[in-house]
């Protein structure tokens, strides 16, 4: 393809590279319009070769750059014009992104006026947009960034312009997600994945919200894979904005697996790049996750540094959430070093949470906010009455969801957090939450004596589940108030039972829908049955048959997947299945007739052969038989 000739064609190119996230290319074509628009003296298209040389910089975090061109092109563009609302548009970029906010909401509004002024469909969508993501998102104004980007997103499809819908539908993911919207940052996302060019923002930002997303389940594998996509992608594109992003996702996931010192580390990494950039909500975000890893270290010193470095960054940019964060942080910190100036910062956070609308990220970070809670709330005074007030908040939020893993061991993540192991150091509280996601519907009291107590009278039994019952309700919902119904367990007269069964996940229900779905559905039910149920009871009576029945599911789903694979000739598939089954299933010895075939196919005859002795002796362990005859005709036939 010829390159552009044209100051116009030079300009199309420009902006055909930014969307393509093609940032040196926009860069170069833009220069050339401008280069060109003044060689014929055309001041309208040398101001919007200006105009998109800016935004390739705004890209690239060069706002510095950006500004005094666009200062310049404001300038010289005619008053009441789309160019003049364009400019406006960048210029309130470039104040956001600098940290002037209140510069930057006023231009914004002043090109939505005068796009509306002017019938522009485009820039009104995009005011509205940067309105959404540059003020009301850094400000924790969540539910107004939804709605203004709702607008914006019904107006782009109204008037047909699916090229503004990427970056509507990345802060409409970002910011469901932010507020624990799980359902609805799915759904953005969903459409995001539509739109999205291959090595772009849009893209990155697809990435890196489902390894959010992956984390919060405990797929901590998942997690990573996305992550280190959307790692390529902002090193690869040069993204400044998903460079910091992917390093403050990186610093959670470490949190989660445990690994505070890498999460220290990539918190740290990240407060670097927002430094480098310049961006002050950046860094204060970036302070905020290291005094999160610190937390967790306990290093209280650190913690306050922190907190208190991000406040100072924070406050002149009026970001509510952060600042709520980050002097709730604050708060646990000077407690813990017995600092008289706690209660005065947890009064300043708790009406921050409160009037913001915050409760949501007490009730995630609950590992650490309940004691918090807790001891202020048997305080005086001010402090006291703000416990009460937030507790209630936390109550009427809808509960977290709960993740439970059974099937090769037994865990519990809470919010995409794992529930630690010494929670459930009393093996009955472990085999109630089994027993009643196995029945998935409600059991009698009578049952469950029977089952986990049979050892002891009636009554000592009734009393055995009555502290189950309230042990499990404070594992899983340890910020819930006594007296408060739980959101995940119902307790009756004559039966115990789940409910809210939206908000719960369990890899038993999983992996049995995946088995009725069939075949198209064979490869979830393998990678969810990551061994036995509930390995931690071995010997419970109640485990064995369900046990069993889930193996034996799993076992026909691996051999159906086998007779798939040798009938569409994908011999190494089919190997590797036929040796997964007998790792199972020594004396299956159809199976081993299979896996000789799948070898013998590959060109692996000695392989092949050895399958062979090793079929004879686990006959001979297992069954104390020998092969039959079909399986012996194999083996002479593959000797040939």
């Amino acid at each position: 393809m010829e390159p552009p000739s044209t100051a116009a064609d030079c300009l199309s190119a420009s902006y055909k590279s930014l969307h393509e996230g093609q940032l040196a290319a926009a860069i170069r074509h833009a220069q050339a319009a401008l280069a060109l628009a003044r060689e014929s003296h055309d001041n309208a298209l040398q101001t919007a070769a200006a105009v998109a040389l800016a935004y390739a910089h705004i890209r690239l975090a060069h706002y510095t750059t950006a500004k005094g061109i666009l200062t310049q092109a404001f300038l010289e563009a005619p008053q009441e014009s789309e160019l003049r609302a364009e400019i406006m548009v960048a210029l309130g970029i470039c104040a956001a992104e600098t940290d002037d906010l209140t510069a930057a909401e006023d231009f914004f509004q002043q090109a939505i006026d005068l796009a509306r002024q002017l019938s522009i469909p485009r820039l009104m969508i995009r005011g509205l947009h940067c309105l959404a993501a540059g003020i009301y998102v850094p400000r924790g104004e969540f539910a107004l960034a939804i709605a203004a980007d709702e607008e914006a997103h019904h107006l782009t499809h109204l008037h047909q312009r699916p090229e503004l819908l990427w970056s509507q539908l990345t802060n409409l993911s970002w910011t469901c997600w932010v507020t624990g919207q799980r359902d609805r940052t799915l759904h953005w996302l969903e459409e995001l994945r539509t739109v999205a060019v291959p090595g772009t923002l849009a893209e990155g930002y697809w990435y890196l919200l489902h390894g959010e997303l992956a984390r919060e389940i405990g797929d901590f594998a998942g997690a990573r894979a996305y992550l280190t996509t959307c790692r390529t992608i902002a090193e690869t594109g040069s993204l400044p904005e998903l460079d910091f992003l992917v390093r403050l996702a990186q610093a959670r996931l470490s949190r989660a697996t445990g690994d505070a010192p890498a999460a220290l580390a990539w918190a740290s990494d990240a407060l670097a790049v927002s430094e480098r950039t310049g961006y002050h909500h950046m860094q204060g975000r970036a302070l905020i996750e290291r005094a999160r890893a610190a937390l967790v270290l306990e290093d209280w010193a650190r913690v306050a540094a922190d907190c208190r470095a991000a406040m100072a960054v924070l406050a002149p940019l009026h970001a509510n959430f952060d600042l709520a964060r980050s002097s709730l942080l604050l708060a646990r910190a000077l407690q813990a070093q017995g600092d008289l100036a706690a209660e005065t910062v947890w009064v300043e956070a708790v009406t921050r949470i409160l009037n913001g609308g915050f409760a949501f990220w007490v009730a995630r970070e609950q590992a650490w906010t309940h004691s918090l809670l807790a001891t202020y709330a048997g305080a005086q005074g001010a402090a006291a009455q703000l416990a009460v007030r937030l507790q209630a908040a936390l109550d009427a939020l809808p509960p977290p969801p709960l993740r439970i893993l059974t099937l090769g061991g037994f865990q519990v993540f809470r919010d995409g957090i794992p529930i630690p192991a010494s929670a459930w150091q009393r093996r009955t509280t472990r085999q109630l939450l089994v027993y009643l996601l196995l029945r998935r519907a409600p059991v009698a009291c009578e049952e469950l004596f029977e089952a986990l107590w049979s050892h002891l009278p009636p009554d000592s039994a009734a009393l055995a589940l009555n502290t189950t019952f309230s042990e499990l309700r404070r594992i899983l919902e340890p910020q819930l108030s006594r007296g408060t119904p739980s959101h995940y367990l119902d307790r009756q007269p004559e039966t115990v039972s789940l409910c809210e069964l939206e908000y719960l996940w369990c890899d038993i229900w999983a992996f049995e829908d995946a088995v009725r779905a069939g075949a198209s559905a064979a490869s979830t039910a393998i990678s969810l049955y990551r061994g036995d149920l509930l390995p931690e009871e071995p010997y419970a009576d109640w485990v064995l048959r369900p046990r069993e029945r889930l193996r034996m599911l799993y076992i026909n789903t691996l051999a159906a997947r086998l007779e798939a694979c040798v009938n569409a000739e994908a011999w190494q598939e089919g190997a590797d299945l036929a040796r997964h089954i007998l790792e199972h299933e020594p004396w299956l010895e159809e199976v081993w007739r299979t896996l000789m075939t799948c070898l013998a196919r590959l060109g692996r005859r000695s392989e092949a052969l050895h399958a062979y002795r090793e079929c004879v002796q686990a006959l001979h362990q297992h069954l104390e038989a020998n092969p039959s005859p079909e399986t012996h005709a194999l083996y002479q036939t593959l000797k040939r």
